[in-house]
């Protein structure tokens, strides 16, 4: 499965309509596609609509009828994700984001993980369907080129990883979400991407899954316990005699 540039995918802050020209099978992006757009119309069978979101706090009701009127259509959360219950969505969406994101954080993600993680009981095809994808070491810079946002420069957590390497995996996970939706001749393979992708992540958040079940349960870390006896216990030295 071919991986187009990035930027032939992305151009950030904006929404953008994807279709795979059927005469040179390359990707074609239109910018900031307004939802009434009749563009559908002229692409014909094999095209291949998804809604690209940057952003925080995002649920783009608005195009979800723009993704249904071509095959394969949906949703792409860059670095963001929906505020509404992941089931309830009604196309196919990715979320798309990495681990040391300091805008949308991990923490926020394992949110909607955890919706997935429960939809797979019902929903076999779920984690390739609405995958949610962390990349690790992948932070919220590496969506961006050029001039960096002064609230991403100050808030994201620096990463080692070079920008190109970032931008190749997060284009991968884009074109694995493409081909499935619109069951290309590579789906199979996209899924596999999709799949260990799912896997993963799940293996990243497990720690914080096992934390916050811990808090649920009424229970608490014994490390906790002997780190507070131990302060308490230095804190008694100090002020005594």
């Amino acid at each position: 499965m071919s991986v187009p540039n990035y930027h032939e995918l992305h151009n950030l802050g904006g929404y953008q309509l994807l279709h795979r020209d059927t005469a040179s099978q390359s990707l074609v992006c239109e910018s900031h596609v307004p939802p009434s757009s009749s563009l559908l119309e002229t692409l014909g069978d094999d095209a291949v609509a998804i809604v690209i979101v940057q952003g925080t706090y995002v649920y783009p009701q608005q195009y979800v009828t723009l993704g249904e009127g071509a095959a394969g259509g949906g949703s792409s959360c860059s670095a963001s994700y929906l505020t509404t219950p992941l089931a309830e969505y009604p196309v196919p969406v990715l979320h798309l984001s990495g681990t040391l994101d300091g805008q949308t954080r991990p923490t926020r993600i394992a949110k909607t993980f955890a919706e997935l993680q429960t939809m797979t009981e019902t929903e076999p095809d779920a984690p390739i369907r609405r995958p949610v994808v962390l990349l690790e070491a992948v932070d919220h810079a590496h969506f961006f080129t050029g001039e960096l946002p002064v609230s991403v420069a100050e808030n994201d957590i620096l990463s080692e990883l070079d920008g190109d390497e970032a931008r190749r995996q997060l284009a991968q996970q884009s074109v694995a979400f493409m081909e499935v939706a619109r069951a290309g001749p590579a789906a199979d393979q996209a899924a596999d991407i999709l799949r260990e992708s799912f896997n993963s992540t799940g293996q990243f958040l497990a720690p914080l899954f096992d934390l916050q079940q811990l808090e649920a349960d009424g229970d608490s870390s014994e490390w906790a316990r002997f780190a507070q006896t131990f302060l308490l216990n230095i804190a008694w030295r100090l002020g005594g005699p």
